[in-house]
C-alpha cells in the first residue's frame, strides 16, 4: 500500500517529476501518538530500493481500535475542518487544514 500523484514538484530540486509514490518508510509510536515518515520516490518500485527523494514527517492520534497503516495512510490525505481565532476580528472561524498528501490517490498493488 502507498500513495501516488502525477506532476509532482519536488521541491528541494524545483522540478516536476510525472508521477511520484510515498510510502511509510518508518513509523514509531508513543501510547496513542504516531509518528511517521513517508519517502517519496518517481516509482512505487523505486521507493523500497533507492534513497526517497524527499521524505515527509507527520504526527497524529490513533484510535488504537482501528489499523494502523490504514490510519496512517488516510491522516496523510485527510482535510481537517478546525476552529482558531482570528486575531483581526477577535472571533472564531472555521478553517480546513490539507494534510501533507491531501489530493494525491491510494495505490494498492494486488498481486
Amino acid at each position: 500500500m502507498g500513495l501516488k500523484t502525477t506532476n509532482y514538484m519536488v521541491s528541494k530540486l524545483g522540478i516536476t517529476i510525472p508521477e511520484a509514490y510515498a510510502m511509510i518508510d518508518r513509523m514509531t509510536v508513543e501510547k496513542s501518538s504516531v509518528r511517521v515518515r513517508f519517502s517519496i520516490q518517481s516509482t512505487r518500485e523505486n521507493t523500497k530500493k533507492l534513497a526517497p527523494i524527499e521524505t515527509v514527517e507527520m504526527h497524529f492520534v490513533w484510535d488504537r481500535q482501528s489499523d494502523l497503516a490504514k490510519t496512517a495512510y488516510a491522516e496523510a490525505k485527510a482535510l481537517r475542518e478546525e476552529k482558531r481565532l482570528n486575531e483581526e476580528t477577535k472571533q472564531m472561524e472555521t478553517i480546513f487544514v490539507a494534510a501533507p498528501f491531501y489530493g494525491w490517490e491510494d495505490d494498492i498493488q494486488t498481486e
